[in-house]
């Protein structure tokens, strides 16, 4: 914005010392110059007014988003490892109980007295 602001003074003096010369093809040359330059500076103070709005609101904007990752992360930490831990045991029991039910050379099971008819579990 400093250096926007330095180059319509510069600008503006051009304009002002072609103005005094009465040099008039200088002259028109100088007021596009000086039009350009003001545009600049006033694109300057645009980002500079949306950038003051941008840290006023920072804080209440990235506040609740930081919250949720926190949260996010502690499920990440601690949930997801726990249900890992949890269907590996059930994989091992399932396979514990599969190893007890196989079928015999000829497709039958021997039932025994205190044996249990294996139930299909829909997948």
């Amino acid at each position: 914005m400093r250096r926007r602001a330095r180059a319509l003074a510069q600008a503006e003096q051009e304009l002002l010392s072609a103005r005094m010369t009465k040099a008039l093809d200088n002259h028109s040359a100088q007021q596009a110059a000086v039009h350009k330059a003001r545009h600049a500076l006033e694109e300057a103070q645009d980002k500079m007014r949306k950038i003051k709005l941008w840290v006023r609101d920072y804080d209440g904007t990235v506040e609740p988003l930081a919250k949720g990752l926190n949260s996010l992360r502690g499920y990440l930490d601690h949930d997801v490892p726990r249900g890992i831990a949890f269907l590996t045991e059930v994989e091992k029991i399932m396979e514990a109980y599969t190893m007890l039910q196989k079928p015999l050379a000829g497709g039958e099971q021997k039932a025994g007295a205190g044996d249990e008819v294996p139930v299909e579990a829909p997948l």
